[in-house]
């Protein structure tokens, strides 16, 4: 992300989700594919303002280290339903349902709307 802070070398898992949904290669190859469902984090150094993932300094080892594992059940209620994304499964769709109903809209309609029900769906969802 590019702030300063804990950092390490990481591995991400992803699952294909099949030709119907883009091309062969892996996630550098196409996004909509391949979806990423778990990432491990080997948090172990001290890093300095910088870019992206490279590009800053490491100012050292942590006095102790940690693993961040990012598989959340989200993510996992995505792939077990079948769903496109988070917003959409059995938990999250009825909060995309109200508003679009409230609006005379239908999540799926077309992209814009989708992004307007999702803002919505993330301010209004319970925390």
């Amino acid at each position: 992300m590019g702030v300063p802070g804990p950092c390490g070398p990481y591995s991400e898992l992803y699952y294909d989700r099949g030709p119907a949904l883009g091309l062969p290669g892996g996630p550098a190859a196409d996004q909509d594919r391949y979806m990423e469902f778990w990432n491990l984090v080997f948090i172990q150094y001290e890093r300095g303002e910088g870019s992206g993932k490279s590009g800053y300094p490491i100012f050292g080892e942590l006095p102790r280290r940690d693993i961040d594992t990012g598989m959340g059940l989200e993510r996992m209620a995505t792939l077990l339903q079948g769903v496109d994304n988070l917003y959409e499964i059995d938990e999250t769709r009825p909060i995309l349902d109200r508003p679009a109903a409230l609006a005379g809209v239908r999540y799926g309609m077309d992209t814009e709307t989708d992004v307007r029900l999702r803002v919505v769906a993330t301010t209004s969802a319970p925390r």
